[in-house]
């Protein structure tokens, strides 16, 4: 036994040494190949930024050289046709560019020519103002029907003025198509495979990728376009001879080291293997039989199998006794398990949720109720911390079984949750042991939901007549001094200050007024006349309407519309009320200046506006309350607006979000059902 036992562990030995060679020279291979994958990436790197800077320098040169003459800056005034063919129209031949425009300050187009067919890329909707500062050459990127087109951009400066410090005179673009003629030149010059591909979230542009394994390195550049954003990837593939060979050559030490292993290991089992052979079957039959007569070989044995052959003897004579004692134990189980059944059927027949915890507020018993509530099984709520559920990283500030650990008697409360919007009735009773302390609580959990939005309903029909007869009462006495105010202003007034007084009390007047409507709105709403609308139009009529004064005070509309957008059944004068309210809080929202983005998106039957603004956002605890009536942040507001706006979009079937964070800008949601027949008002 003990040189069976030499034998083994010399075996091992060899087996295990062979086996960390085997490690310590794949990791050393691989190490060096991983660092001739990073050489390799690094020349790529250097040789696809040089031919790419070389590709771009006739266009840039255009840009920089063309917008420092004095003959330029001329142009821009005089606007001469003649002037701009006989040394503009040069520039395509001569430098290999594929379009130029020449602005004016204002942002018109003053001249343009493109080598391609039908002059394509002329309209080329470009505004230079909104990138183009004084003294700079931009680069950027831009998308046409033709591909993806290089743009530089320089501001017109007079002869010697490289610094580009006086005022500009003008704009000037030079373009080069990045098409599919430009691709196979560069990738003629690199020696790999230079294609373009739309952005992708998944895939990091302008980073390395490849694999060393197949010998492919892959190098991607982001083009971005004026306003920084990504708009399409640069891709470049090249294979490196060495590196598959190299991995050719390691994979073949690998299976040669393989082999040899397997070869060890195969002898070290088939060693093993029959010297465990005999007894372990001599074992097998006494088990498999039960029959002990099999393991008298091990009566003198004092090995291993030795000592296993008496603990099989000693098992088949405890099994008898422990035959026995399962049977008994059987019978009790089973007057258990029909108790058990009983109470659990009990306890799942109550509609209430019922869940019992322990002082750690950790749930070891619920009901069917309870977990059907939170769409779990009773098994997958078992072991939980309660407030988890809930979403909470800890007790719920409120928590009744914090207050009947120090009361140690029942606690009745009412809860609303703002993430569910559900209103709870809740009872929290506590477990008391022998000597009076609380080691658990039952929680009963009642949902009166329903309850309480018919009291809400009852409340806000009492509040809607309560505030239509207080505006018809008001609005007659309003009237009356209105108008005395308004006669008495035609009459010759010899005093200033009671003019002043009387303009005063008509303009506060007209204020209550405009007040009282709003309350009669919200009372009593307006019959809808629904239609078919082309939401994009209603859009654009408020824009019309607001631009001009929201421009003079520093605020732009940034508009992302639908090609064919699909019609919505509404109605188009309540529609725009509810733009026009959403576009005055952003601007209140701004007073600094800043942007309005409004986004229209479709999907799955649903028509999606987004309204985006950059201003300061709004704080949690005003978020919650943006719905309540005569609930305002401002100092002359009524609290009615969102009200108004969140029942109209309601009444068509659509919905109103708000996301918004502090310092972060406000979005809200307009969200409407597309109309079935698609035919515009």
């Amino acid at each position: 036994m003990k040189i069976q036992l030499k034998f083994l562990i010399l075996l091992i030995s060899v087996v295990a040494a062979l086996f960390l060679f085997f490690l310590f020279y794949s990791s050393f291979q691989r190490a060096s190949l991983i660092d001739l994958f990073k050489s390799e990436q690094a020349q790529s790197q250097r040789v696809f930024n040089t031919i790419l800077d070389i590709q771009s320098g006739f266009v840039r040169v255009v840009a920089q050289d063309y917008t420092v003459w004095d003959d330029m800056r001329a142009y821009m005034a005089s606007g001469d046709p003649a002037w701009a063919k006989d040394n503009l129209d040069t520039i395509i031949d001569t430098f290999k560019v594929d379009a130029f425009w020449v602005y004016r300050l204002d942002g018109t187009l003053l001249y343009n020519r493109s080598s391609l067919s039908a002059n394509s890329l002329a309209s080329l909707a470009i505004d230079p103002r909104l990138f183009l500062k004084k003294g700079s050459v931009e680069r950027f990127f831009v998308k046409t029907n033709l591909g993806l087109c290089e743009i530089y951009a320089a501001t017109v400066h007079p002869t010697g003025d490289l610094a580009r410090k006086t005022p500009p005179a003008g704009y000037f673009l030079v373009g080069r198509l990045w098409n599919a003629s430009f691709l196979n030149e560069i990738s003629n010059l690199t020696g790999g495979v230079v294609s373009m591909s739309d952005v992708d979230q998944k895939v990091s542009a302008a980073s390395f990728a490849g694999s060393y394994d197949k010998g492919v390195v892959i190098l991607r550049r982001a083009l971005s376009s004026w306003d920084g954003k990504e708009v399409s990837v640069l891709e470049m593939r090249t294979e490196s001879p060495v590196l598959r060979n190299f991995n050719k050559q390691l994979n073949r030490y690998i299976i040669i080291f393989f082999i040899i292993g397997l070869f060890l290991v195969s002898s070290v089992f088939s060693y093993v293997f029959r010297w465990f052979t005999h007894p372990l079957r001599l074992i097998a039959a006494a088990l498999e039989k039960e029959d002990v007569g099999f393991l008298k070989a091990f009566d003198k044995s004092r090995d291993e199998f030795g000592a296993i052959a008496g603990l099989i003897n000693s098992f088949f004579s405890q099994r008898e006794q422990l035959f026995r004692e399962i049977q008994e134990r059987r019978h009790a189980e089973e007057k258990l398990s029909r108790a058990a059944g009983e109470w659990r059927t009990t306890f799942d027949c109550i509609n209430e949720q019922v869940s019992v915890m322990d002082k750690n507020y950790r749930i070891s018993r619920v009901n069917l109720a309870f977990a059907q509530h939170f769409n779990m099984d009773p098994d997958e709520i078992t072991g939980k911390v309660c407030y988890e559920l809930l979403g909470r990283g800890k007790a719920c500030p409120r928590c009744p079984y914090r207050r009947i650990m120090t009361t140690k008697n029942s606690h009745f409360s009412e809860y609303y949750c703002v993430e569910t919007g559900v209103y709870s009735e809740v009872t929290c009773s506590p477990i008391l042991d022998a000597s009076g302390d609380v080691t658990g609580a039952i929680h009963i959990v009642k949902d009166i939901t329903s309850r309480k939005d018919m009291e809400k309903q009852q409340r806000l029909a009492v509040l809607g007549r309560l505030v239509a007869d207080m505006a018809h009462e008001v609005n007659n006495p309003l009237m009356v001094i209105s108008g005395r105010g308004q006669l008495s202003l035609m009459e010759q007034i010899a005093s200033p200050d009671l003019k002043e007084n009387l303009t005063i009390i008509i303009d506060e007047c007209q204020r209550a007024k405009e007040i009282i409507q709003r309350l009669l709105k919200f009372a009593k709403p307006s019959v809808k006349d629904m239609r078919r609308v082309n939401i994009q139009t209603c859009i654009d009529t408020v824009i019309r309407l607001i631009e001009h004064q929201f421009s003079v005070s520093g605020i732009a509309f940034i508009r992302h519309y639908l090609d064919n957008p699909p019609f919505v059944s509404i109605d188009d004068r309540q529609m725009q009320e509810v733009l026009m309210n959403l576009f005055n809080n952003a601007r209140e929202a701004m007073p600094k200046a800043g942007t309005i983005s409004v986004i229209v998106t479709s999907a799955n039957d649903c028509l999606t506006i987004e309204i985006r603004d950059t201003g300061s956002g709004m704080a949690p605890q005003v978020k919650k309350r943006i719905y309540e009536p005569f609930f305002t942040t401002k100092d002359r507001g009524t609290g009615l607006g969102l009200s108004v706006c969140y029942g109209i979009i309601k009444s068509y079937g659509g919905s109103l979000e708000f996301v918004s964070e502090q310092q972060s800008g406000t979005s809200v949601f307009i969200k409407l059902p597309i109309a079935r027949e698609q035919s515009a008002k």
